[in-house]
């Protein structure tokens, strides 16, 4: 009998242990999954949570691609800025009116103002380049205002009987600006028919010196 009750009671204890261990294993598991039992269910958001993630890839390799084109372009027009610079120092030649609708007009050293200004607003059209009195001739034809800047790539030699010339700081070159005279050596004047402007003249100058 005795030995009965000992059994029973071993037997008891077992199953208590057993009881105790299965509750505290499934909470635990019911913890770690977010209280979701594994079955059909969770295998169908796995499988939903896949699809995403395989349609995701090809946006995002798309995306990737045009980060890389974007960045491609840009340096590109590094190097053409920076090359531009070193071999061409132009003038450009710009009357229009200005905010007030004041006549003006200014003689631009274009490489300078491609370091001091951002071009993309012009070359996207949201802005136009205008004459500025810090350019290296600037008029106001209604106030009869004139003023004259050297730039780091050129001299204004406004006193002069030929009248307007410019002197490149780098080949010494001198760049004659009056329509019916010769432009100068490595220099070639280019009138741009356009209705943005009233009008627009560039002097390409080239330098042959080693810089």
């Amino acid at each position: 009998m005795e030995k009965q009750h000992k059994k029973h009671c071993l037997s008891s204890a077992f199953s208590v242990f057993t009881l105790t261990s299965d509750t505290s294993f499934e909470q635990c598991h019911r913890e770690d999954t977010g209280d979701r039992p594994w079955g059909p269910e969770h295998n169908r958001e796995g499988k939903e949570r896949e699809k995403k993630m395989v349609n995701l890839l090809p946006a995002a390799s798309e995306r990737m691609a045009q980060i890389k084109m974007f960045l491609l372009t840009f340096f590109l027009f590094l190097i053409y800025i920076v090359l531009f610079c070193i071999f061409f120092q132009s003038i450009i030649f710009i009357r229009d009116r200005n905010s007030r609708g004041q006549e003006v007009s200014a003689y631009i050293d274009y490489a300078h103002r491609l370091k001091t200004d951002e071009f993309e607003v012009y070359f996207n059209g949201k802005k136009k380049l205008l004459p500025r009195h810090t350019d290296l001739s600037f008029y106001n034809w209604d106030r009869n205002i004139s003023t004259s800047n050297s730039s780091p790539n050129y001299q204004v030699i406004a006193e002069n009987a030929c009248g307007l010339l410019f002197k490149n700081k780098c080949d010494r070159k001198i760049i004659n600006v009056d329509p019916k005279a010769y432009p100068g050596d490595n220099t070639t004047r280019t009138p741009i028919e356009t209705d943005l402007y009233l009008q627009v003249v560039i002097y390409d100058h080239v330098l042959r010196r080693k810089i």
